[in-house]
């Protein structure tokens, strides 16, 4: 009984990885090239968030103020999955099996980032105004 389960599943298990490489014969350079051009858009967004926030830190650093150091700090990380998405959304532009993939997940992606970027803007404009008004007094109108 024991041989013939084991028989079983070594047919079992042999008609599966067939149909794997059937598949991936048929279909693997599709994920190759999807997965390439994937990596490589998170790449540059990422390289490109990294170059624009370093030029916005030099900038900052060259002011007295630090309103521009509370803003740039506030928005850094949603910049940068941002970038991460547009770079995504321009890869997926010229490739159509990339494009089909974004879809599935840019229902919820961007309407996200976008969020979690106003949420960042709104809370830099609060720590800025923290900064340039006097909260520990009474009446700070005056």
């Amino acid at each position: 009984m024991i041989a013939g389960i084991a028989a079983i599943s070594h047919q079992a298990m042999s008609d599966w990885i067939d149909s794997i490489t059937f598949w991936l014969d048929r279909h693997g350079t599709a994920i190759l090239e999807v997965a390439l051009a994937a990596a490589v858009a998170v790449a540059l967004g990422l390289l490109a968030h990294w170059f624009v926030f370093r030029l916005l830190a030099r900038a900052t650093k060259a002011s007295e103020s630090t309103a521009d150091d509370l803003v740039i700090q506030k928005l850094k990380r949603p910049a940068r999955w941002a970038l991460v998405a547009l770079a995504l959304v321009l890869a997926a532009r010229e490739l159509p099996a990339l494009e089909s993939i974004w879809q599935k997940f840019a229902g919820f992606i961007v309407p996200a980032i976008v969020g979690w970027l106003v949420l960042a803007v709104f809370h830099a404009f609060i720590g800025t105004m923290k900064l340039r008004a006097d909260i520990t007094v009474a009446n700070n109108l005056q």
